[in-house]
């Protein structure tokens, strides 16, 4: 940078005290939230204040391709210098500078004092713990997370999950609602289908947001909505049901997303690196 720039704790206090902090809806997902592994995926409000206000002051040289970040931990990542500059259109926020989640202070085990947060990726993108950021030439992949394989540009890709009924649980044989979540980071949602002992693909019913914010009104501090953006959200995700009836036996419930850009998840994937994600799967018994 033309000018290095240290932003103190304080610092981000007097932006917020001047009007100037953002509040963003995001579901972070972790890039090993596998079918196997669960649990790694939620969805907070972020606040904080985006990093152009303090980029701009700095100046960033003209040859500088890529901020590379560096957390007090010792874990590193980076983005390119152009996506500064958010594009609401395309429900691409400006990276912000985070101090709290859903209203209160970012807990240390979510990367307080402060974290980075890029709108469309998976965790390792948006760094814990934030401690340094410079301008580099360089327009190389650069981080913790690139060096053992995994993308460089961290775009949360499509999943669905199905949360309710859970694998080789028992249901009542009969009517059954199955629950579930889907999300992407490079377009809304814009459907999501279910198939029951491999029948054919049938649509699921995906949650209002007008009942979620009944249910949660803080959401409406939240970017996306004071923007007006139309529903879903890009990088947040939807919840979704489906009604069949089920006979006494086991069944296969399986469930799959496809966003507005038309990506939607695969059948099989072996490469735990390239964070796409099979469609899942559950076995459930109805007695």
């Amino acid at each position: 940078m033309d000018s290095p720039v240290t932003i103190t704790y304080a610092d981000l206090v007097e932006e917020a005290a001047n009007g100037n902090a953002v509040t963003l809806l995001k579901t972070m997902r972790c890039v090993v939230d596998t079918n196997e592994v669960e649990g790694l995926i939620g969805t907070a409000l972020w606040t904080g204040i985006p990093l152009d206000v303090f980029t701009d002051r700095a100046g960033v040289r003209p040859e500088a391709r890529r901020f590379r970040v560096y957390g007090y931990d010792g874990f590193t990542n980076n983005f390119r210098i152009d996506r500064v500059k958010g594009n609401e259109q395309s429900q691409l926020f400006p990276p912000i500078l985070v101090t709290h989640m859903n209203g209160q202070l970012l807990p240390e085990i979510h990367g307080g004092p402060v974290r980075l947060i890029l709108s469309e990726s998976f965790g390792y993108k948006n760094l814990k713990w934030l401690e340094r950021i410079e301008a580099v030439a360089s327009d190389d992949p650069f981080g913790t997370y690139q060096d053992v394989g995994f993308i460089d540009d961290g775009e949360l890709r499509i999943v669905s999950k199905i949360t309710d009924p859970i694998g080789n649980g028992m249901v009542q044989a009969g009517a059954t609602r199955v629950f579930g979540i889907a999300v992407s980071g490079a377009s809304p949602i814009s459907r999501v289908e279910v198939s029951i002992d491999g029948s054919q693909w049938a649509d699921a019913s995906i949650v209002s947001l007008d009942e979620i914010v009944e249910a949660a009104p803080e959401l409406e501090s939240a970017l996306q909505l004071q923007s007006g953006l139309a529903y879903p959200f890009r990088s947040v995700w939807v919840q979704w049901f489906f009604d069949v009836n089920l006979a006494a036996g086991d069944h296969e419930i399986r469930v799959r997303a496809i966003d507005v850009s038309g990506n939607e998840q695969p059948d099989t994937d072996l490469d735990i690196s390239d964070s796409v994600n099979a469609i899942p799967s559950v076995t459930v018994t109805a007695v």
